[in-house]
């Protein structure tokens, strides 16, 4: 049986988990995050499958996902290679 999810429930859910593993509180935006011509940014997306089945996608500009990778990882941002970034 699929389960409905409410916007609101999503935002909630997703923030809870952002904030507990990045300590950080994420900010629903309405419109599409633009980034120009040579812009540094980090989409990611994770699929959910269970009851309810969909994704959330996150896009932010690099120096806040450096910001958000040294709070999963307990290390100083400058000290994170593009890669720990990506991979967090």
């Amino acid at each position: 049986m699929l389960v409905g999810i409410s916007s609101a429930e999503l935002t909630t859910i997703v923030d809870e988990i952002f904030g507990a593993m990045a300590s950080m509180q994420l900010v629903p935006c309405r419109t599409l995050a633009c980034f120009g011509p040579g812009a540094e940014y980090v989409a990611s997306a994770v699929q959910i499958v269970g009851d309810w089945q969909g994704a959330v996608r996150l896009d932010i500009g690099l120096e806040l996902a450096r910001r958000a990778c040294a709070n999963l990882t307990g290390v100083d941002g400058g000290e994170l290679s593009p890669q720990d970034v990506r991979d967090a």
